[in-house]
Formats: structure tokens, sequence, C-alpha cells
């Protein structure tokens, strides 16, 4: 939407993460990769040109979310949203990062855009976020995780509802589920979870596995520290 919408001189095919070098070129590049959200307070730190946007969304329509190519698994958990959503919270005010609601996206997609111009003045409107499905041309992989394109609509926002199992099993592995509704304004209290009275509690399988092996956990560690060295080496000779 960001690359279809705005002018942008290079950009992502699909989830590009924040490490991967960069190509060399004059201008504003635009990649998305929310399973690095964790680390934009390190490199927001480290880099004065990247600036952030980040998109909360209820976290009960996060969980209930499929992969095109995995139909049969839920794409994460909620121990994954918190992580992102306490980074998010850390960066509260910064001046090169954008919060926003994913909500207030689908249901007034231009009112977003202009709130994104004004914040990144360095960004200059080309078409409307309204227009996007009209214009855009998706990678295969961007197709498959978006489940196709369509016009941008609010009428997912209560998806979740026709997952309540799924919903159930969360809020058990994760009782802090409930705080963070409230915290974040998805829910007035703890009411709306009496939906969920009758409901047969499931095992469902996710796609990014709740439980990682410790030594797998340190090897990735060891790799993105390496990254972020790097990261930090090129922007000192000027080559990020």
């Amino acid at each position: 939407m960001m690359r279809t919408c705005f002018v942008c001189h290079n950009f992502a095919e699909h989830e590009t993460s924040l490490l991967r070098p960069v190509p060399d070129f004059d201008g504003l590049l635009i990649t998305k990769q929310p399973g690095e959200t964790f680390l934009l307070p390190r490199l927001l730190a480290l880099d004065p040109n990247l600036g952030a946007i980040h998109i909360i969304r209820d976290p009960r329509s996060v969980l209930s979310s499929k992969h095109a190519d995995a139909p049969d698994l839920y794409a994460t958990h909620f121990g994954l949203w918190r992580e992102s959503r306490n980074a998010a919270e850390s960066l509260r005010g910064h001046p090169r990062f954008l919060p926003l609601r994913y909500e207030d996206l689908v249901s007034d997609p231009d009112a977003v855009q202009e709130n994104i111009r004004k914040f990144f003045p360095a960004l200059s409107r080309r078409r409307n976020f309204s227009d996007f499905h009209n214009f855009a041309a998706a990678s295969g992989d961007a197709l498959a995780a978006l489940n196709g394109l369509r016009p941008v609509s609010a009428v997912g926002i209560a998806a979740w509802q026709r997952h309540l199992p799924r919903i159930k099993q969360q809020v058990a592995e994760h009782p802090d589920l409930l705080d963070a509704l409230v915290e974040c304004g998805y829910e007035p209290d703890r009411s709306w979870v009496s939906q969920l009275d009758h409901v047969p509690r499931e095992q469902h399988r996710c796609w990014l596995p709740e439980r990682v092996h410790i030594f797998k956990r340190l090897d990735r560690w060891l790799r993105r520290e390496r990254k972020i060295r790097n990261y930090a080496r090129a922007l000192r000779r000027g080559n990020r």
C-alpha cells in the first residue's frame, strides 16, 4: 500500500528484514517486516534516517488469521503480538515512529494516509489508499500473505468471532490477553469473554511455534546481533 500510494525510489517485494543490506541508491526505500518490531528501539537509535510505522490490531483478529499457503494453521500467537506491542509502547512519542490502528486504516484509509503524509513530510502522495487495489502489483508471496488483493474494507474487523475455539485456546494460554484488550481500547472490560463460555476448547497448531528450543533461540540471537553490528558499521561508513 505504501509503495503503491506514495512516491518511493525503491521497495522490497515482500516482507524483507530491516537488517538486510540495501541497494546503493539515493532516495526513499520502503519495506515491511512486522516480525522485527522488537528491533525498532535499537535501530531507530542507531539510524537517524530510519522512520517506522507500526500498525496495532485487535489481537483476536491477529490470532485468528491464517496464511494461504497453510490454511490449516493459524499464522501467529499472542506472545508475538505482546512482544510487538511492548516494543511499540516503548517508542511512543518518538519523532520518527508513528503508531496507527488497523481499524482506523480500513475504516477511513485516506484520512490515515494524510496522517502519515503529515508525520513524514518527505513522503509525497501518488494515489489514495482507498484506490490501492486498483493499482497495486504485488509479488506472489505478498498475494499469498494477503489472500489476494481486495478493496480496503472494514468488514473483517469482527472476523475473529468465527474463530472462537482458537480465541478460547489463546486466552487459556495467555490470560494477559484479556488485560491487553482493555488497555488498547478494544473492550471496555472483560465481559465479552462470556461469549466463550460454551465454546469447546480445541488445540490449534500455529505457523510460528510458541515454543522454540533454547539452542535455536540462541542461534537466532547470535545471527541477529551480528547483523545489527553490520548495520551499525554500514552507517558509520555511510553505506546505508
